[in-house]
């Protein structure tokens, strides 16, 4: 990534905006804005969608967001979870895709535990409808997904995998391998078959990866974090008991790998190799500090294509 690239509003802006990096693929970043501003006695807020490609900075694209078909609905008041998925084609090109999950609980169609999912497609800068679908979510926690195919696995409970097949429009769900629940730190993976899907899940001093294939699952690594931090010179993990501050950040295609956060470190596991590093610590001084990191890896094609340089007589003056 070129040095000083900003993901964020460039120059003054009466909003405050943060910034949420949703997907990552082909040296592609796909980020959320969230912005905020008062005015008078309330709060107005605005999102925005930017595409980056950090390798090529001119080829930034920002796109509005799209709307909810209930969205113009005079009772609307629906809340929604959503996220950006991207997904390789075969000619190497990305489709991105802009995923809804909404629950608006005054319109007469749904309860408080149905949910109406919405995909959308990008096409040549516009949001296009691709599929919906309705379905049960009971405990909502939030939104997770990655899209295999045309399948996008989400997670929003702690207690199953819901499935939504964009060829049928249907939904199905997977039991997950822990019947009282996951509890937070957990992550879902990409798996090359799109009838499988990794889950990774650290739970006290120990990281296990399970592999959903047909009907069950199946253990297929298993680390102790303990042993691992002792061999980085963090023997104080063992004795750390306030596990709030352990969790997973990011994992990769095939569980290939998984990023860490412990306190102020965040940690590199590459689970092939089987080696963990420290990528990053926040320094002491650095503050305020919420006791949260997020940590998104730049993923992008090897070797990497850069932009042809302008022609500039200068560069060839002696």
């Amino acid at each position: 990534m070129s040095e000083g690239y900003s993901l964020g509003v460039n120059g003054e802006s009466l909003f405050r905006y943060e910034v949420s990096v949703h997907d990552c693929r082909n040296g592609s970043v796909s980020t959320v804005l969230c912005g905020r501003r008062r005015r008078g006695y309330r709060y107005e807020s605005r999102r925005n969608i930017v595409m980056h490609n950090p390798l090529c900075p001119e080829r930034a694209m920002a796109i509005d967001p799209p709307l909810s078909p209930h969205h113009q609905h005079p009772n609307y008041g629906g809340s929604h979870g959503c996220i950006i998925l991207s997904r390789e084609e075969k000619d190497g090109g990305l489709s991105h895709f802009y995923v809804m999950l909404e629950n608006p609980m005054v319109l007469d169609i749904t309860s408080a535990t149905n949910f109406m999912a919405h995909v959308f497609i990008l096409k040549d800068g516009v949001w296009c409808m691709l599929a919906s679908a309705t379905t049960r979510i009971d405990h909502w926690r939030g939104i997770r997904a990655v899209l295999v195919d045309n399948k996008i696995y989400m997670v929003p409970t702690y207690t199953e995998i819901t499935v939504l097949d964009l060829a049928t429009s249907s939904f199905s769900t997977i039991q997950l391998p822990y019947p009282r629940g996951l509890g937070s730190s957990f992550m879902i993976s990409r798996a090359d078959d799109a009838s499988g899907v990794y889950l990774v899940r650290m739970k006290e001093n120990e990281l296990r990866i399970w592999l959903h294939k047909g009907d069950s699952w199946s253990v297929v690594d298993t680390f102790s974090l303990n042993d691992m931090c002792a061999n980085l010179m963090m023997s104080d993990w063992v004795k750390d008991t306030v596990c709030s501050e352990r969790r997973i950040t990011h994992v990769g295609d095939n569980a290939e790998f998984v990023i860490l956060q412990r306190r102020r470190a965040v940690l590199y596991l590459d689970t092939r190799r089987r080696t963990l590093r420290i990528l990053y610590e926040v320094p002491k001084e650095d503050e305020p500090y919420d006791g949260v990191i997020s940590a998104n890896p730049f993923m992008m094609i090897w070797p990497p294509t850069f932009p042809a340089l302008k022609s500039d007589p200068t560069r060839n003056a002696m």
